[in-house]
């Protein structure tokens, strides 16, 4: 999960911050570095003057974390709060001009994935996202907007399935950046609407573990702290 802050009209963020999700804290340390961001810039949180927040796809723990925490601040501040989606700021990470298909592993042999337009003003989706396996992916999307770059993780664990004409600009890449996700999150609050706080809402792509009855607890219930 990343943490960008810096003026409004920049072209990347003043301070960035990677915040570590893996030990089930997401959202105290999402909270924790919002701050830290804040001081290190010598702001208060009443100087911000807008948020935007990534609403996946993604897993789907995360999403809500950063959804929930975005929704607390802007109702709590009374900013204005912009969507953005995961799949374009993965695609302006990748520092190339032109169509990008944005890939993310969804796990399950499917993958997360959009094919975005790069430029200048920044990322902007040319179909929805959804959900699917890369080959029917790329079925899809291969004659409408072929791509400058296919960029992601499925490149490398679907590498088989991949055609062979779209090994030259496939490309794992590292994530999604801090370049990448300001250039996404000031596309959309120079030139998009803001959202009112209860309706921004976590892009799912499908149904999660639980609701299909698969999700299992992590510990048994007589380890648990709580009891």
């Amino acid at each position: 999960m990343l943490v960008a802050l810096g003026p409004q009209d920049a072209a990347a963020p003043a301070w960035s911050e990677v915040v570590d999700t893996q030990a089930n804290q997401a959202s105290s340390q999402l909270v924790a570095s919002i701050d830290g961001l804040l001081q290190r810039a010598g702001a208060a949180r009443t100087q911000l003057t807008a948020l935007a927040c990534g609403t996946g796809p993604g897993t789907f723990t995360g999403s809500r974390v950063a959804v929930a925490t975005a929704m607390g601040l802007a109702v709590g501040l009374g900013l204005p709060i912009y969507a953005v989606s995961t799949l374009a700021g993965l695609a302006a990470s990748g520092g190339v001009d032109g169509t990008v298909w944005a890939l993310l592993d969804a796990r399950r042999g499917e993958v997360y994935g959009a094919p975005v337009a790069c430029d200048s003003t920044g990322p902007r989706l040319l179909a929805d996202p959804r959900c699917s396996t890369l080959a029917q992916f790329v079925a899809d999307h291969r004659r409408a907007y072929p791509p400058e770059l296919v960029l992601g993780r499925p490149v490398e664990i679907d590498a088989s399935t991949l055609p062979c004409e779209f090994h030259p600009v496939a490309r794992v890449g590292n994530g999604i950046t801090a370049a990448g996700l300001w250039s996404a999150a000031r596309r959309a609050v120079e030139l998009e609407t803001p959202v009112r706080p209860h309706d921004l809402r976590v892009t799912y792509l499908r149904e999660s573990y639980a609701e299909m009855g698969l999700n299992r607890p992590k510990r048994p219930v007589t380890k648990s702290p709580f009891v």
